[in-house]
């Protein structure tokens, strides 16, 4: 990671000190994510996963582009039996799943939820737990959606179709801000990421009843939505710079920072 070096520069901004990922706040921290976090991975049943079983088995394939879980791609299941006998490899809620290979290598997705009887991953899944309490999960779902994280996954490709070991994503730097500004910035990502899926749900059905509306006299016709404006909670989070992690404007007493999440 030595191309991760920023050279010192003259003019710091007040407030701010130079770090191995550049000027941040003071009171913001640069760690490896292997001391904040524990890693580990999970496997299938002998001859391959199953169409039908007891609980599901999440592969590379079902972690999307915009960091969900699609359960609809081909879903795969293991037995109870093999679920309860495994080591490693089983999902909790708050977990950070992230492809270690295959043509996916680096697309990740916050677990917001367990499904019952339970979720497990395979070889080709890291689950990434935040072994910290000096860390907000659901922000580290959505640092591993950020441009600094892509790159570093970008830098650490092993191979011809690109793989990530744990070595490798043991030394990923991360700059970790107090909790309640991760918190604060969990929740306008969060605000926005659903913003997002709730147009993309209006527009999908929008699409399937184009040939309805078009016949539906205009003053019956559904007017578009109001785009959602979030508001972090107040206190801290009104000052945070989410910009270390997605595409807007965050910050307050005088600190702005640009922000951009990778999808």
């Amino acid at each position: 990671m030595e191309g991760w070096l920023v050279e010192q520069v003259v003019d710091m901004p007040q407030g701010y000190r130079m770090t191995e990922l550049g000027p941040l706040p003071e009171e913001w921290r640069v760690v490896r994510l292997g001391d904040i976090a524990s890693f580990e991975t999970g496997k299938r049943e002998k001859g391959g996963a199953k169409r039908n079983g007891d609980v599901l088995s999440i592969g590379g394939e079902h972690i999307t582009e915009d960091g969900r879980i699609d359960w609809s791609v081909s879903p795969k299941y293991i037995s109870m039996a093999f679920f309860e006998q495994l080591r490693y490899g089983k999902v909790r809620q708050g977990d950070v799943l992230v492809v270690k290979d295959g043509a996916r290598t680096g697309k990740s997705a916050y677990v917001y939820e367990v499904p019952k009887p339970g979720l497990a991953v395979n070889e080709h899944v890291f689950i990434i737990r935040a072994s910290s309490t000096e860390v907000e999960r659901e922000f580290l779902g959505f640092w591993f959606r950020s441009e600094i994280a892509w790159d570093q996954v970008n830098s650490s490709y092993h191979g011809l179709i690109g793989e990530i070991n744990r070595r490798d994503i043991e030394s990923f730097i991360l700059s970790l801000p107090p909790l309640p500004e991760q918190r604060a910035i969990a929740y306008v990502l969060r605000t926005v990421q659903r913003a997002k899926e709730a147009t993309e749900r209006v527009i999908a059905g929008a699409k399937g009843t184009e040939e309805v509306a078009d016949e539906t006299p205009l003053h019956l016709r559904p007017r578009a939505p109001r785009p959602v404006r979030p508001r972090p909670p107040a206190g801290d989070g009104d000052r945070s710079p989410a910009g270390a992690l997605a595409g807007g404007e965050v910050g307050g007493g005088g600190r702005k920072t640009a922000v951009r999440l990778h999808s």
